[in-house]
């Protein structure tokens, strides 16, 4: 008796990632396909990043965790200080303006 080795040709054929179905669809000139493509993309993205803020604020409330945020607290007074800086400069710039345009020339 001698053992024959079957193999299913679907689990050979190697998986094609989503971006690649989103490339080939472009190329393809198939922007309906394409745009769903994109479209699962980013939602699978969306729903990932999601999830981990999920899992970072249940920690934070349930593990008395500090917040480990892109920001602190003190890069937010940062960054309001230099908003406030250059909405002053504005100012400046558009009454600098005005005022030479309401001093009539002679």
């Amino acid at each position: 008796m001698s053992e024959e080795n079957t193999t299913d040709t679907e689990s050979e054929t190697p998986e094609i990632s989503p971006i690649e179905d989103f490339i080939n669809a472009v190329t393809a000139k198939d922007y309906v396909s394409a745009s769903k493509d994109f479209e699962n993309m980013m939602m699978s993205k969306v729903d990932d990043a999601l999830g981990q803020e999920k899992i970072n604020i249940a920690s934070q409330v349930f593990n008395d965790e500090e917040p480990n945020g892109d920001e602190s607290e003190e890069d937010l007074e940062d960054s309001d200080e230099e908003e406030s800086k250059d909405n002053d400069e504005e100012d400046l710039e558009d009454s600098n303006e005005e005022e030479s345009e309401e001093e009539p020339t002679s």
